[in-house]
């Protein structure tokens, strides 16, 4: 079943069949654009949840087009998300644009990115990223959010989670402990050191033999629960929900 519906417009045709090809392989719908023209005619017929908008467009400049489509009743709502190799910080972006990300960004940071831009800007819904080594797992967790009211994407370790929330803060993260690379206790250490990233809540989802000191130490660290594998579904959602409810006004 297909995730989300995304306009890629680039005329680097390199560029946008990987982007599709990576993007597919996750179950998203992707519709190409080589030109803003056809992009307007795209995004029209075919109303994607977003579009990727290359920065230095041929032709008809990128700024042209982000104005055509914001000022269209039909595609005006439709986030866009500026693919820019130069940096850009929040407060530096095009007044249309609700994020930037460079072309090649690591797909795990990507989808987050656009995962969590329609969470705030057109679902409205919590963005939870969910942390684990199992990719089935992952895949099962993230379909389970997106069915029960938040937006999720995935990370397949600890380095990969912390590659995400340098480009994206979550409302709120599942993550397992036993992973390679970058281990949960450790992820979960260097997010809670970080003053932008300390009140992100943290659900311990976990196969490691419970111990009495690990859920301390879990609680220490700062999580808001910790629950075992295997876990009912309903368990998940009522402690994200229980985490998000007792998060901080602003976070």
């Amino acid at each position: 079943m297909p995730d989300h519906k995304l306009l890629i417009v680039d005329d680097d045709q390199r560029v946008r069949e990987r982007l599709r090809n990576e993007l597919q392989a996750k179950h998203w719908t992707v519709v190409e654009a080589s030109s803003g023209i056809d992009a307007v005619a795209l995004a029209k017929q075919h109303a994607p949840d977003l579009i990727l908008l290359d920065v230095s467009l041929a032709g008809v400049g990128t700024e042209a087009i982000a104005k055509m489509l914001k000022f269209d009743p039909v595609t005006c709502a439709i986030p866009i998300v500026v693919l820019s190799a130069a940096q850009r910080p929040e407060g530096q972006l095009e007044p249309w644009a609700a994020d930037a990300t460079p072309p090649t960004t690591t797909l795990h940071v990507l989808i987050a990115k656009l995962k969590y831009v329609l969470a705030k800007q057109k679902l409205h819904k919590p963005y939870v990223l969910v942390v684990d080594d199992e990719p089935d797992l992952v895949e099962i967790l993230t379909a389970l959010l997106n069915e029960r009211g938040f937006a999720a994407s995935g990370a397949l370790n600890g380095a990969e989670a912390l590659e995400v929330v340098r480009n994206v803060r979550p409302d709120a993260i599942l993550l397992d402990l036993d992973m390679p690379l970058i281990n949960g206790w450790e992820f979960l250490y260097r997010l809670k050191s970080d003053v932008r990233l300390a009140d992100v809540r943290v659900v311990i989802l976990t196969g490691k033999d419970q111990r009495p000191e690990d859920r301390e130490q879990g609680f220490s660290l700062g999580a808001s629960d910790y629950l075992m594998k295997p876990c009912p579904p309903d368990d998940i959602i009522r402690a994200l929900h229980l985490a998000l409810k007792a998060q901080p006004s602003g976070g």
